[in-house]
């Protein structure tokens, strides 16, 4: 027996809205990383050198910011928006990767500049 577009259009139906549901669904866990800072220095080094490098010897130290500063790095997307004093900065694309179990290494990438963070994981 044939069937036609029209009798199995129920059927096609359901199996869209069900696909549709599972794409929805699965879009909505995202790893974000929120990161709240009362308190930072800024390390930095006028040469092409890593994170540690700069840590160890940096170029410059600025005093420290007493702001309140927040970054939310959305792990999923790879952007990291900026938040000083709960007012939105600025969002800029980020590369990440995890160097130990419990160790983060985050670098923001802005055009002309290299600066991250190295985020402790542990609770």
């Amino acid at each position: 027996m044939k069937t036609t577009l029209f009798q199995n259009l129920p059927r096609i139906i359901k199996t869209l809205v069900g696909l549709l549901f599972l794409l929805h669904g699965s879009a909505t866990f995202a790893q974000k990383l929120v990161v709240e800072l009362y308190e930072k220095q800024d390390f930095i080094a006028y040469r092409n050198t890593s994170i540690d490098s700069t840590l160890m010897r940096p170029d410059y130290l600025s005093e420290i910011d007493r702001s309140k500063t927040k970054y939310v790095f959305d792990l999923t997307e790879k952007t990291s928006a900026f938040y000083r004093e709960d007012e939105f900065t600025s969002i800029l694309p980020i590369a990440f990767e995890k160097i130990s179990d419990n160790l983060l290494q985050v670098q923001i990438l802005q055009e002309g500049l290299h600066y991250g963070l190295l985020i402790n994981l542990d609770p």
